[in-house]
């Protein structure tokens, strides 16, 4: 459990997965470690359908005590609560031709350049405008090249760009429809692919027993069984030392894989196949209080494409109650508190915060005013409680319950509060 405020104006609670149900008679002594509940300003727990004008919210410590109690808090001036349940973020992912299910690459020209412009806009770098200008390309021969050529002299070009950045914010891989894949030798097993290698390695990498026919050098092999899986070109195969080398270095997660997991192209069948490819973002470093949480974006620009084009798959987004999210507004509201955690870099004490990196969350919202009379004059301050309570709390625990925080919380106020 944490509470962090932002002097007198803000406060975030975060809360923990406490086991069990709420229990109405229970004292705020005996709250759960993490356990959020709300109270009568004499210190009961207050059950759904209570009618109490002033309240307060108490938040369960490790040791008997409560970690937080907020100050008492008028029903009637709560004007307004919201709540958010948690979504997970998402990365940019944009297709050039084939994506998985439809499109090509449609303009296949002899002597032809073909450039793809990268407008990189999520500050990798702090001395531009806000745009960081990458490129990749194809310049196909003096023969029309094949759809598989282009796509895969792109995604091999993109990858010795981007590798250069000081960390892998986007990666590209090759897609190819899935036409008459065979399946590999029976024997062939535990392909190893590595993270950043050209070489893969397997138990009897030439088999041919079964229905399949024998990997070899200019086949493809497409790293899952379905359309969306990458594919990769073998350039050479070392049946001794039962290892393979690929057209460019593998960008997937390492991994071993049975050969039922994997299927062959064969060379004679890429030439009519449709290919393209797809561009995802990455997750990028964080580090609470020295990196911020941002996501890459990017708009791409083609030149001399022809009637092929770009297609965006999927937004950045993200997400809600996150980690990260949470994590980084602990830290700005901490700011607040006169602690030198806001110094940037240079500060020689790294933050130490609660939110928890297991954890992803759900969360409420509570806007109130707090009046007072200063002289002749009334002062409204306009407060907020946010609390973030873990995602995976289930229906019968402090917050979703009958009585529960969210159906305490609407009877208290009279304002609807969707439980999520």
């Amino acid at each position: 459990m944490s509470i962090t405020q932002s002097r007198n104006v803000e406060y975030l609670a975060l809360g923990k997965v406490a086991a069990g149900a709420p229990v109405a008679t229970e004292a705020i002594s005996a709250l759960l470690d993490g356990e959020i509940a709300l109270f009568s300003v004499g210190g009961s727990r207050l059950a759904a359908s209570a009618a109490n004008d002033n309240f307060i919210i108490a938040v369960g410590g490790s040791d008997s005590k409560p970690a937080f109690v907020s100050e008492a808090i008028k029903a009637s001036s709560v004007k307004a609560i919201s709540t958010k349940a948690y979504v997970t973020a998402a990365e940019q992912k944009d297709s050039i031709g084939f994506n998985g299910a439809t499109g090509s690459i449609a303009t296949l020209t002899a002597s032809n350049l073909y450039m793809v412009d990268v407008m990189v806009q999520e500050l990798l770098t702090s001395n531009t405008d806000g745009r960081y200008i990458k490129h990749f390309q194809y310049n196909s021969t003096a023969v029309a090249p094949t759809q598989a050529e282009v796509a895969g002299g792109l995604a091999l070009s993109a990858h010795k760009n981007f590798k250069r950045d000081a960390e892998t914010w986007a990666v590209v891989e090759m897609l190819m429809d899935t036409g008459a894949d065979v399946v590999l030798g029976t024997s062939v097993d535990n392909v190893v692919f590595v993270n950043g290698s050209t070489v893969i390695s397997a138990t009897n990498i030439d088999d041919a027993t079964g229905t399949g026919t024998a990997l070899a050098a200019g086949d493809y092999l497409r790293v899952g069984t379905g359309a969306t899986d990458p594919v990769y070109k073998i350039v050479s195969i070392d049946g001794t030392a039962n290892t393979a080398v690929l057209d460019r270095p593998y960008v997937g997660t390492s991994q071993t894989l049975a050969d039922t997991a994997l299927k062959q192209i064969e060379a004679a069948t890429v030439g009519v196949r449709n290919c393209g490819i797809t561009i995802t973002g990455q997750p990028l470093s964080f580090v609470v209080g020295k990196e911020q949480y941002k996501q890459v974006r990017w708009e791409l620009v083609l030149k001399d494409f022809g009637s092929t084009a770009s297609v965006r798959e999927a937004n950045a987004y993200k997400g809600t109650g996150t980690y990260r999210e949470i994590a980084e507004k602990e830290w700005f509201l901490k700011g607040f508190e006169g602690e030198g955690y806001r110094m940037g870099a240079p500060s020689n004490h790294p933050f130490v915060g609660k939110a928890d990196s297991a954890l992803t969350y759900d969360t409420t919202t509570i806007l109130f005013e707090d009046s007072s009379l200063v002289g002749f004059q009334n002062e409204v301050s306009p407060k907020q409680i946010s609390i973030a309570s873990p995602s995976t709390l289930g229906a019968s625990t402090y917050m979703n319950h009958a009585n529960g925080f969210w159906a305490v919380l609407e009877d208290l106020t009279g304002i609807t509060v969707t439980a999520v």
